[in-house]
């Protein structure tokens, strides 16, 4: 999202904005956090907790 608006800064702040809400953001900010999820639920403290029982998956 950030390097979006980046690069069409020198088109000024309309442009900047047009890409900030691009529908498609939406779509990528989502998948972002499906990402980081997988990576936390990866992590090896994560497999741990559910290898003892302490975490229902």
């Amino acid at each position: 999202m950030i390097e979006r608006v980046v690069t069409v800064r020198l088109g000024g702040w309309k442009y900047m904005l047009a890409t900030a809400t691009m529908y498609e953001l939406v779509i990528d900010l989502s998948l972002q956090v499906v990402h980081a999820k997988a990576y936390l639920d990866g992590s090896p403290q994560q497999k741990e907790r559910l290898a003892t029982g302490q975490l229902v998956p």
